[in-house]
């Protein structure tokens, strides 16, 4: 069996106690032994130098197809998804793998091969960033949620777009760039139409992410400023001091909005594994009940 290697890049990793700790059975969370540091070492040196054997990686049992770089980079995405589900500070930072294929011969590797994950390292947040799990976490809540994460996104090829963009979301430097992954990945569950956008998105997205009636409302206003927000940026504002106003005024609900966002995708995650994604509006609709304050919104996008 061919082996892939995701270092986490954050200054530390603190995970579940234990030296090793496994996702499932051809997933582990471990350190470098020398054997392993002396494979990673053959990678071109500025990546090379940035392996630590007293650093964290995720070790895979990994079976490349055709397109390794895309295989390569659902299963990050998968893994960042699912260990920010119980951060409990800065994100997971993962910016590239090795891949080591097994030879005919016993023991024995190929050589190492570079697979960068997609994100632009200049955009990103430093790593001096540690990553540390919510104190509590169970090993086998976060392995029934990475089984359940991969059940739906072998079902659903395009949940890999939503999820991306969420992990996208937490690491980039910029508020503008997270604005505009943020609403992508919200946007990606709900496009049944093209009609009352915003007022959709912000009322199906508040709806899944939000058990309490009495917060939904709120919710519901706050993922429409998300949403024009991020049209004021990528459309351009005919006022950039306005543009930059509403970016200054989400940046005080920011964590919420990752909060919010968060549920949402988790929603739809289980409910993309039991039933059929197309149908997710259509389920979401049945359930709602639009409080009559927020109809002229509606009507007034229409």
């Amino acid at each position: 069996m061919s082996r892939l290697i995701i270092p986490i890049l954050n200054s530390t990793a603190s995970l579940l106690p234990g030296p090793s700790h496994y996702l499932d059975n051809e997933t582990r969370i471990d350190k470098l032994n020398d054997a392993e540091f002396g494979l990673v070492s053959k990678t071109p040196a500025e990546y090379a130098g940035r392996f630590r054997t007293e650093h964290r990686c995720i070790f895979i049992d990994f079976v490349a197809g055709a397109d390794l770089e895309s295989a390569v980079s659902q299963t990050a995405t998968r893994l960042r998804f699912v260990l920010n589900n119980f951060m409990s500070h800065h994100p997971l930072l993962l910016e590239f793998a090795v891949y080591i294929e097994r030879s005919g011969i016993k023991n024995q590797y190929g050589k190492p091969r570079l697979v960068n994950l997609g994100e632009d390292p200049s955009t990103l947040l430093k790593s001096e960033t540690p990553f540390k799990v919510h104190a509590g976490t169970k090993r086998e809540d976060m392995s029934q949620f990475y089984a359940l994460v991969g059940e739906a996104c072998a079902k659903y090829k395009r949940l890999y777009l939503t999820l991306s963009r969420f992990n996208s979301a937490l690491t980039r430097a910029k508020l503008q760039d997270k604005i505009i992954d943020a609403t992508i990945s919200l946007e990606s569950m709900v496009q049944d139409d093209k009609n009352e956008l915003s007022f959709k998105f912000a009322l199906y997205n508040a709806f899944a992410a939000t058990k309490d009636p009495a917060k939904r409302m709120e919710n519901f206003e706050l993922l429409k400023k998300l949403y024009n927000t991020r049209s004021s940026i990528v459309h351009g504002a005919n006022d950039e001091a306005k543009e930059l106003a509403m970016v200054t005024n989400l940046s005080t609900s920011w964590k919420h909005v990752e909060d919010i966002t968060r549920r949402a995708i988790n929603e739809f995650v289980f409910f993309t594994r039991d039933h059929d994604p197309k149908t997710w509006t259509k389920h979401l609709l049945e359930q709602i009940v639009v409080p009559p304050t927020i109809l002229p919104i509606a009507n007034a996008e229409k």
